[in-house]
């Protein structure tokens, strides 16, 4: 049965052949979310919902250590996914991202450990572990090449907001834009007759920054 690899990232984008895991998780949960945003709508029985963005893959999972039969300290093995939570020089002061490999699952998918926890649960008589579980959590990371595709695109792209109780075209414009000036792009873009009057559970679509931010 093929053994799942951990590949570690050794420098921006490049990941080593990868260290086998002594035992195969027997469970792996996958998540994705989805995020909406409601406004609510006077005199209406539900909100206005529009889709916000779409967040990363989470995935968890549990990884056994044991060292017993052959006297070792299990805290070596288990340090190849340790070093996942130190910062390396090489990757811009950084810790390292890793791939999953256990045959066709997982694709080509590079992840960040943002948690994990080390339970030792049987030890030698001189009180070195031998037997313990890793439970990690990852979350899918994005490439340097993907990252700054994702950035260029926040800027060009047109996006749409929903207006809430009590919000404002300038207070819009500085969540979007991160300056309050940029209202009158987005009066122009939605053909507002007066900017200063917005309905609840109005979508506005938000054209992409003005050059030089006005």
């Amino acid at each position: 049965m093929a053994k799942l690899k951990i590949r570690i990232e050794t420098s921006p984008d490049h990941f080593d052949d990868g260290s086998e895991i002594l035992f195969n998780p027997n469970k792996v949960t996958l998540e994705k979310s989805v995020c909406w945003r409601s406004a609510v709508i006077a005199n209406s029985e539900k909100p206005s919902v529009a889709f916000t963005h779409g967040a990363p893959q989470t995935l968890s999972l549990d990884l056994f250590f044991d060292t017993y039969e052959k006297d070792g300290d299990v805290r070596e093995p288990m340090d190849q996914v340790m070093q996942l939570t130190q910062i390396a020089p090489a990757l811009n002061h950084r810790p390292p991202r890793c791939k999953l490999a256990w045959g066709s699952t997982f694709g080509d998918v590079a992840w960040s450990l943002t948690r994990v926890s080390q339970v030792f649960t049987l030890f030698h008589p001189d009180g070195r572990p031998a037997r313990g579980t890793l439970s990690c959590s990852f979350r899918e990371s994005p490439s340097q090449e993907e990252a700054g595709k994702q950035q260029a695109g926040l800027s060009a792209a047109e996006k749409t907001h929903v207006v809430a109780r009590g919000e404002t075209l300038s207070g819009i414009a500085a969540e979007a834009y991160g300056d309050p000036t940029g209202w009158r792009a987005i009066a122009e873009a939605n053909n507002l007759a007066d900017p200063r009057r917005l309905t609840p559970g109005t979508t506005l679509t938000i054209p992409p920054r003005p050059s030089g931010g006005h």
